[in-house]
């Protein structure tokens, strides 16, 4: 088992976790056009994984559900040492746009790093019966896909 503590974590772990975390979103969107949150994290082997909530009723409230994800992706960090945890959450945001109230659909990384929170967004859009992704970027700089 590698220690992380010894062992980098550098910008390809960051992109396949990314990367991991848009691909499930993705099938989950074809599937039902919206998703429910979800977690990824990169473990000890520096390898990424799922972190996924379990609910015991067909619609789970989503405020409860973020709150167990974040609650087991922090005790993930502290307890087994697991360096990222991303936690996915399927949100509108406001998109700078020649009609200031207008919102777009985005997929909002909040990605726990030790005691930081960093969080990025990617909008996405169904075209031709796909969803297509933006680049992934703070709230502040985003581009449609």
């Amino acid at each position: 088992m590698v220690n992380p503590a010894t062992q980098e974590i550098n910008e390809s772990h960051f992109q396949q976790l990314f990367d991991f975390v848009i691909e499930k979103a993705r099938v989950q969107l074809e599937r039902k056009d919206s998703f429910y949150p979800f977690g990824a994290v990169v473990d000890d082997r520096l390898s990424v994984q799922s972190l996924d909530g379990h609910w015991s009723d067909d619609e789970p409230v989503i405020e409860e559900l973020i709150q167990k994800l974040e609650v087991g992706g922090r005790a993930a960090i502290q307890l087994k040492g697991f360096p990222v945890v991303i936690i996915a959450v399927d949100v509108m945001v406001d998109f700078p746009s020649e009609n200031p109230t207008e919102k777009r659909a985005a997929v909002e990384m909040r990605m726990f790093a030790l005691d930081q929170l960093h969080k990025f967004y990617s909008l996405y859009e169904k075209r031709n019966n796909e969803y297509v992704f933006g680049e992934l970027s703070p709230v502040s700089q985003l581009t449609p896909p």
